[in-house]
């Protein structure tokens, strides 16, 4: 409760504008001697989930679009995609 609203709920929304007071107060593996033993795992395990992510998908950015209201235009967004890349290709 100190830095966190509700510290046991699950609430993501807590990091869209996070103060300076909660991201120093963020230390998913410790710091110092004391440190997760896991980090080095967790990490290892990051780089080959981004890697195979990489390698098996095509990445797009795709516009949304617009939409008018009114006299003013609203741009909707955008989002990004994955698109999963055929096997047969890869192994080519």
């Amino acid at each position: 409760p100190e830095y966190y609203k509700n510290p046991d709920t699950f609430d993501p929304s807590r990091w869209v504008n996070p103060s300076k007071e909660t991201m120093d107060a963020f230390m998913p593996f410790s710091l110092g001697r004391r440190t997760c033993i896991g980090q080095r795992l967790a990490y290892s395990n990051m780089h080959t989930v981004i890697a195979r992510l990489a390698a098996e998908y095509n990445w797009e950015i795709e516009v949304e679009g617009n939409v008018c209201v009114g006299l003013s235009i609203h741009q909707k967004g955008t989002r990004f995609v994955a698109k999963k890349i055929d096997s047969q290709l890869n192994r080519a």
